[in-house]
């Protein structure tokens, strides 16, 4: 009966349209397959196709319409026009009306053009087209170095007929686009590549060069085309130099030229116009009227325009009057003219160091009687002005000398100083009589420095300082009144409160009146807090206090983007000092359950590498060092142990200098000691029902304000749990493969053991 059953269901089905299949697949259709239409001119094409590059992840989908529902045995169909690709269609099932089938084409192409593929499934033909593309032209090496180079450039010139020929090697027969490059170095340049194609192996770039070069010197143009770089460079030559005018009689001339008096320090500089930028080669030139003297022009090149030549003067005159010099450059001339005065008063040597002086100089005291008598030898019996000579280093003085006459030979020069000295230290009078100088120096003596107040409470303050950081730059400028004027030596101070810091002021002076101290602050402090100075100064005291700011080891990460605020709170029964919130809160706990202060969730040992974000991102791969080098939050179910860290390390948060320890400089992760004591004393603080004492409440009402509520991370799937229910705190405390850590919910507190891997809450502790 069976048998019979299941014989009249197969003539059923197989005159059924659907070709269904009966009893989970084992009746099905074996009729032949057949379409209607195969379209290969609207099929979707998947990836490109590229001349000499292996095929990866080409199809073609071609749609069909009329299809029977039956099983095809697929086709491998080669190219053909461009040859190398291979269309594969999988052996499958045609769809009951349309449909598509999806061929596969691997291959290299043979060439650039248009791939074609006879296609026939299912009583249909049609010929699918992939067109094959040139591939970017890539070269191996270009060769600015061996450029062959036709035409010339010249400053200031248009380029015309110039260009360079730049060889290359390894062409792949791909496309350029060409290239526009400017130059640099001397600008004003260009050079032009049109677009083209690479030779197959060795070729040449032809690169037109147009513009004005701006200046004379080398044109660079930094080249990159087919994946290569390099620096072609042109040579651009200067014009012979002309000018339009040359005006001798506006020079501007420099020092003085005296009969028998051999010239120093003497020039002209006469102004030309309508210079092309060109070279010159500069020209010597005897004087005529006075004879002996000689005017020097240095090779050089001319301004574009208006410009100046200046004309070293020297030799010796041989008489008084006027001295000629017949100038002739850049086609243009001009008679120079300087005169030539009677000799002056002239002597050989000028020795202040050997000068006796009269009277004393003290700082802000009127000097009275002070003179210095300076010896000199050579005199010539000439004439000369005298001098008034302004005091440097120690200002404020003036050192006389009246107009007189040199002695024939040797003699002496009288200058009487008079002024007020604006400090101590040497008074340095530059003189210059004769044609020779010295400089005369007086001792200026200070008086012993006193002030009669010294004001810490007032300093201003400069930098800032923080924890563990070496100070740079920082300094407290400390205000004075009653300044004398007088010396100090200065001093030294070392920090007290926050330690490792020093103070330094450098002897100087103080001011006439009021003024400032400055100390320099240099160390690196122990901690946050305060650092205290005492200072001692000229008989008066007081104490300089910097705060220096808790800063967290370098590289950490803020989820929120912002460090954690760092304020102490301490226990009055355990006289332990505590941040006053968990690692990574917003803020100190309102309630037991303030979300905003339940912070951050960390694998024990780890730093704050991002990890600790409780959305960050989560990894199965175990780290075989102390600092992964991404903030993954590490998963593990591992034995026989449950650490992020393999092989573990038990010293990664063991006090203030632990490996990674998270918290800030002079703050570490409690013990599990520490923890205790801190939940023995929860019970002093809590006045409602005893045993909420031991639970959330206990340590919400402590000085450590604990929230009850942040849970912790599964260190094997990543998720939170327990949030808003209860809290678990790391201790640095070691039990075997875990570590030990402080839980507690409403009623009930245990030290426990836990899996490194999971994320726990912080709070740090004060060292």
């Amino acid at each position: 009966m069976k048998a019979v059953i299941l014989s009249i269901l197969v003539i059923f089905f197989s005159n059924n349209s659907a070709q269904a299949q009966l009893f989970g697949g084992q009746l099905k259709s074996s009729r032949n397959p057949y379409i209607t239409a195969l379209s290969c001119g609207t099929a979707t094409n998947v990836g490109t196709l590229t001349s000499g590059v292996a095929a990866s992840g080409v199809s073609s989908s071609i749609p069909y319409t009329g299809g029977n529902g039956g099983v095809y045995t697929g086709q491998i169909v080669a190219s053909t026009g461009v040859t190398g690709l291979t269309a594969t269609l999988a052996a499958g099932t045609l769809a009951i009306g349309a449909g598509s089938v999806s061929y596969s084409i691997t291959g290299t192409p043979s060439a650039a053009g248009t791939a074609s593929f006879s296609l026939n499934i299912g009583g249909q033909a049609c010929i699918l087209t992939r067109t094959v593309g040139l591939p970017v032209g890539t070269i191996t090496t270009l060769s600015c170095g061996t450029a062959t180079n036709s035409g010339s450039l010249t400053a200031y010139a248009a380029a015309s007929g110039v260009s360079s020929s730049v060889p290359y090697t390894g062409g792949n027969g791909g496309t350029h686009t060409g290239q526009i490059v400017a130059s640099t170095g001397v600008t004003g340049l260009t050079a032009t590549l049109i677009a083209g194609t690479f030779a197959v192996g060795a070729g040449n770039l032809n690169y037109t060069i147009t513009g004005t070069p701006a200046s004379g010197g080398t044109a660079s143009f930094a080249l990159n085309i087919g994946g290569k770089t390099c620096t072609l460079t042109r040579t651009v030559v200067l014009p012979v130099g002309t000018i339009t005018t040359l005006s001798c009689g506006t020079a501007t001339n420099v020092g003085t030229l005296s009969a028998g008096t051999v010239a120093s320090g003497a020039s002209s500089t006469v102004p030309y116009t309508g210079g092309n930028g060109g070279t010159h080669t500069g020209q010597i030139v005897a004087s005529t009227g006075v004879t002996g003297l000689t005017a020097t022009l240095v090779a050089g090149t001319f301004a574009v325009g208006a410009g100046n030549l200046s004309y070293t003067i020297t030799g010796t005159p041989s008489a008084a009057g006027t001295a000629s010099f017949a100038l002739n450059i850049g086609s243009k001339t001009c008679v120079l003219t300087r005169t030539v005065a009677l000799p002056v008063g002239t002597i050989t040597t000028l020795s202040c160091g050997t000068a006796t002086n009269a009277g004393s100089l003290t700082a802000y005291a009127a000097a009275s009687g002070v003179s210095s008598t300076v010896p000199y030898i050579g005199g010539n019996g000439g004439t000369h002005t005298g001098q008034i000579v302004a005091s440097t280093g120690v200002t404020g003085l003036t050192a006389t000398l009246i107009a007189g006459t040199f002695a024939v030979g040797a003699g002496s020069l009288l200058f009487t100083i008079t002024g007020t000295p604006a400090s101590g230290g040497t008074a340095s009078f530059a003189l210059n009589i004769g044609g020779k100088t010295c400089v005369l120096t007086r001792t200026v003596a200070l008086p012993v420095g006193t002030i009669t107040t010294l004001s810490c409470a007032t300093a201003t303050n400069g930098g800032t300082l923080a924890a563990g950081t070496a100070a740079s730059g920082v300094s407290s400028s400390i205000p004075y009144t009653g300044g004398n004027g007088g010396t100090h030596n200065g001093q030294i101070v070392a920090s007290t409160g926050v330690t490792g810091l020093t103070a330094t002021l450098v002897a100087s002076t103080f001011a006439v009146g009021a003024g400032s101290l400055i100390y320099a602050i240099t160390g690196t402090p122990s901690a946050g807090g305060i650092a205290n100075f005492a200072i001692s100064i000229a008989g008066k005291t007081c104490t300089l206090t910097r705060i220096v700011n808790h800063a967290y080891p370098a590289g950490t990460v803020n989820c929120g983007g912002t460090p954690t605020a760092v304020v102490i709170v301490t226990n009055p029964i355990t006289g332990r000092e505590w941040m006053d919130r968990n690692l990574g809160a917003t803020q100190v706990a309102t309630g037991i359950m303030d979300a905003a202060s339940y912070g951050d969730l960390y694998q024990w040992g780890r730093r704050t590498d991002g990890h600790q974000c409780r959305t960050s991102a989560t990894t199965t791969t175990l780290s075989s060092v102390d600092q992964p080098s991404n903030g993954n939050f590490i998963l593990t179910g591992s034995l026989p142990w449950a650490d992020w860290r393999s092989p573990q390390n038990n010293n990664l948060w063991q006090g203030v200098n632990g490996i990674n320890n998270p918290c800030p400089i002079g703050f570490r992760i409690p013990t599990n000691t520490e923890f205790q004591d801190e939940r023995s004393s929860w019970s002093s603080f809590w006045t409602g029902v005893p045993q909420a004492a031991n639970g959330s409440d206990g340590a919400f009402a402590s000085p450590l304000k604990l929230p009850g509520g942040g849970g912790l991370r599964d260190g094997g799937n990543g998720s939170l749990l327990y949030v808003g229910n209860n809290a678990n705190y790391w201790s640095s405390t070691i039990t075997g493969y875990d570590a030990i850590h402080l839980q507690f919910s409403t009623y009930n507190t245990s030290i426990g053991n836990g899996q490194r891997k999971s994320g726990n809450s912080v709070r740090c502790i004060k060292n």
